[in-house]
C-alpha cells in the first residue's frame, strides 16, 4: 500500500528533517573514528577532532531550528520545495566536508599516506551527493 504524502505530512516533514541532519551526525562520528584510529596509532591532539565535532553537533541544532522554522525546506504544496536558508545548508556542509579534509591533511605524515587516502576516499561519496544537491535544486 504507497504512502499518502499529504495525509502523512508530519512524516514527510520528520524524514526531511533527518535527511537534512543525519550527514552532520555522521561527520562527527566519523570524525571521532579518525581520532581514535590516529590515536592507537600515534600520539595526537584531540583538540581539531573536538572542534569538528562540536561544529557538526551545532549544526544539527541549527537545521532542527530551521527546519522547524521552514527556513529549509517547504512541504507545503505536498512535495519537497528547498527553502530560502538551503544555499546555507549547502555552505555549512561543504564548510564540514573541507574541515575533516584539512585535519585529515594536518595529520598525514602521523598516520602514513595509504591511511590517509582511505579516510579522504570516505569523503567522495557525501561530495558526488553535495554535487547532485547543488545541480538538481
Amino acid at each position: 500500500m504507497p504512502i499518502n504524502w499529504g495525509t502523512n505530512s508530519k512524516l514527510l516533514f520528520s524524514l526531511t528533517l533527518v535527511d537534512f541532519f543525519l550527514p552532520f551526525v555522521v561527520y562527527a562520528v566519523y570524525l571521532q573514528y579518525l581520532y581514535y584510529y590516529m590515536s592507537s596509532k600515534v600520539r595526537t591532539g584531540r583538540t581539531l577532532f573536538a572542534i569538528g565535532a562540536v561544529y557538526c553537533c551545532l549544526s544539527v541544532i541549527t537545521i532542527i531550528y530551521f527546519g522547524f522554522k521552514g527556513k529549509l525546506f517547504d512541504l507545503s504544496v505536498g512535495y519537497y520545495m528547498p527553502g530560502e536558508f538551503f544555499k546555507g545548508y549547502l555552505l555549512t556542509y561543504v564548510l564540514v566536508l573541507i574541515y575533516t579534509f584539512v585535519v585529515i591533511v594536518v595529520n598525514i605524515k602521523k598516520i602514513g599516506l595509504h591511511d590517509s587516502m582511505a579516510a579522504l576516499m570516505f569523503m567522495i561519496i557525501p561530495v558526488i551527493f553535495i554535487g547532485i544537491n547543488i545541480v538538481y535544486s
